[in-house]
């Protein structure tokens, strides 16, 4: 199992169902 330094994990957070906002944190993020 490959291990995943923190600062290499970028879509923490924006895994959800459709619809969750995803999008929004996403755009607000960036």
């Amino acid at each position: 199992v490959k291990q995943y330094d923190p600062q290499d994990i970028r879509n923490v957070g924006l895994v959800g169902h459709g619809g969750s906002g995803k999008t929004s944190v996403a755009e607000a993020v960036l």
